[in-house]
């Protein structure tokens, strides 16, 4: 099973992502998005780039419906969410990815294409079905905005150092004092694609590539920070089956940590035995943590999961993923973790990898205010 990663995805979906046109390799590594404070959404004045204007009429717009955007708030980059996906959002999936590379004041947004939904993808067990969505899979857009006086030959050093093959797709599709923003997009996708999904593949990618003129600007956040203070307020059952509601579940412990997590992610698997020593360690000062298993609603990562926690001796309980849950979180990396008080509130940060460390650092934080 071939399990590629993007330079972003932090040991995470790597499993879903296809090489697209753009040339990345699959030994690409990861890489972590920086932390931003959130201030006030900016609006530069932005000059497009000569030859980057939007399609002729009858190659496909980037009209939104309703002014939906697809938009990472880590990257402060947006683009209009096509009306083609919007319309066909049972049947496809458009992941959202973005973030900062804190070495070149870097930050980007990715937009790929997957022949499935979320659910499905997460369902998926087979080897058979992840080859097909591997190679079906279209990375139709990535967007780069250098800031700080940050060359273009700084840029393409660092995308073949991470694995691009082929840095002469890049474009320039924006200037400005302040930064300049790069364009990498594809148009086309494989043949094997089954036939009732090629119109819907074929107007995404033209809504999309008009949308490389009408990209969005606003201040980046920190990861997570725009869901502080959401509640998490749900029923569902535990790996075993037995239900469990937010409401009775984080009433106990002064702050609880929420661990997602999937039954193919080593990182997740590895840390399972730090998270069990940290539970125990937290339960004396009120505290707890709680583990999401993503892909819970396939009965054999179920299984398998169970059998994962075992080998590691962890008795915190973990619970299957609940309807809505993903729109809320919108997590596209694992493992990640976040904190809840005990209303069920989101509070303090969001960290995204295996971090030990990290989660004990913020538990005490949250004690300490």
């Amino acid at each position: 099973m071939k399990k590629t990663q993007w330079i972003a995805m932090l040991l995470a979906l790597a499993m879903l992502l296809a090489l697209s046109a753009c040339g990345k390799s699959p030994e690409a590594p990861a890489e972590k998005p920086g932390k931003t404070a959130q201030t006030a959404p900016a609006e530069p004045t932005k000059t497009p780039v000569e030859g980057t204007e939007a399609p002729a009429e009858g190659q496909g717009g980037a009209e939104s419906v309703d002014g939906e955007l697809l938009e990472s708030p880590e990257a402060g980059l947006a683009v209009p969410k096509p009306k083609t996906y919007s319309e066909n959002e049972d049947k496809v999936l458009l992941l959202v990815d973005g973030g900062k590379v804190e070495q070149l004041s870097l930050y980007y947004l990715s937009l790929i294409l997957y022949p499935a939904t979320y659910d499905e993808l997460m369902a998926i067990s087979d080897d058979a079905q992840w080859e097909a969505i591997d190679t079906q899979t279209v990375e139709v857009l990535d967007l780069f905005r250098l800031e700080n006086g940050t060359k273009e030959n700084e840029l393409k050093a660092w995308l073949v150092g991470v694995g691009y093959e082929n840095t002469d797709m890049l474009e320039k599709i924006e200037e400005t004092n302040d930064y300049v923003l790069y364009a990498c997009y594809v148009d086309q996708y494989t043949q094997d694609l089954p036939e009732e999904l090629k119109p819907i593949y074929d107007g995404i990618i033209a809504e999309l590539g008009a949308a490389r003129s009408q990209v969005i600007h606003t201040e980046p956040v920190a990861y997570g920070e725009n869901m502080v203070g959401e509640k998490l307020n749900f029923t569902t059952t535990d790996l075993n089956g037995k239900e469990v509601t937010g409401e009775e579940l984080f009433a106990g412990n002064k702050y609880t940590m929420v661990n997602c997590w999937t039954s193919w992610c080593g990182p997740c698997i590895g840390e399972l035995p730090e998270l069990e020593e940290l539970n125990k360690q937290f339960a004396e000062k009120g505290c707890g943590i709680v583990g999401i298993l993503y892909d819970g609603g396939d009965p054999d990562a179920v299984e398998e999961a169970l059998e994962i926690l075992a080998d590691a001796d962890a008795t915190y309980i973990n619970l299957i993923p609940w309807e809505g849950l993903n729109e809320l979180l919108q997590i596209q990396a694992f493992p990640t973790s976040f904190f809840v008080d005990s209303e069920g509130n989101i509070v303090g940060e969001f960290i995204v990898g295996a971090d030990p460390e990290g989660y004990e650092a913020m538990l005490e934080q949250l004690l300490g205010q």
